[in-house]
């Protein structure tokens, strides 16, 4: 579910790590003004993806996200690559 919430074209997966789901922006070289406000976008979608999920017992799953600006050099996983 988090992969089709990267459909914006502009942000791709690059890896899961344990409970880590990791994308970058921008890999594209491209530059505009709502790079910030489009990686929020994604993060409360994902948010919005894991108010739904239980755990076996019923217990919500709780989630971090964290967001960083600057250079990336990585490969990309997922449905959709550069």
């Amino acid at each position: 579910k988090f992969d089709n919430s990267l459909l914006d074209g502009r942000i791709f997966k690059l890896d899961t790590i344990g409970d880590e789901y990791i994308c970058a922006g921008w890999l594209k070289g491209e530059e505009d003004g709502d790079m910030c406000a489009t990686m929020l976008g994604i993060a409360k979608s994902m948010l919005t993806i894991i108010e739904g999920v239980r755990v076996k017992d019923g217990r919500p799953i709780s989630c971090r996200i964290g967001i960083a600006a600057g250079s990336c050099v990585a490969g990309t996983m997922g449905k959709l690559q550069p």
